[in-house]
């Protein structure tokens, strides 16, 4: 038998999640404070969406731990195309062309690995990755900012 507190806080969740899932025009960054009331990436793998339908996403780091923004919430992420098809292994850090961030850590975008040259970032664009901002010091910069190989193109700020 449930507690009433136990009962509060499902009833409090599903609440929560009812209204995230029916308020399509909320602006971005206050759907990104209720961004863990979205559905997860996960969860909609297998499914065709919409353009801009959101979801919670969170990039691991290199021992595959998720990655959770300065608040410890998880990310909000919209499809940029009618009809994507969600597919395991297809998350936004594979596959930038087919997501669009909504919500930022600070304003800053998190880190995505460039696919090829030409993708990188340019001098000055800046990012957030493994808890820490950063700034490109060079253009078409594809290494991983914080690292040995990324230590003479990234700029901690």
């Amino acid at each position: 038998m449930l507690s009433r507190a136990e009962k509060g806080f499902i009833l409090t969740h599903k609440v929560l999640s009812y209204i995230v899932q029916n308020m399509s025009n909320v602006e971005d960054t206050e759907a990104g404070m209720l961004a863990d009331y979205y559905p997860s990436f996960e969860s909609l793998i297998g499914e065709k969406l919409d353009k801009w339908t959101r979801f919670k996403w969170n990039p691991v780091d290199a021992d595959g731990n998720p990655i959770y923004n300065e608040r410890g919430y998880s990310e909000l992420w919209a499809t940029s195309g009618n009809n994507t098809t969600v597919t395991a292994g297809q998350t936004p850090a594979t596959h930038p062309n087919l997501y669009e961030p909504v919500c930022r850590v600070g304003g800053l975008l998190y880190w995505i690995k460039p696919l090829k040259a030409g993708d990188g970032y340019n001098i000055g664009d800046r990012c957030y990755w493994s808890g820490k901002k950063y700034e490109s010091l060079i253009n078409d910069n594809m290494t991983e900012p914080g690292t040995t190989a990324g230590a003479s193109s990234w700029k901690q700020i």
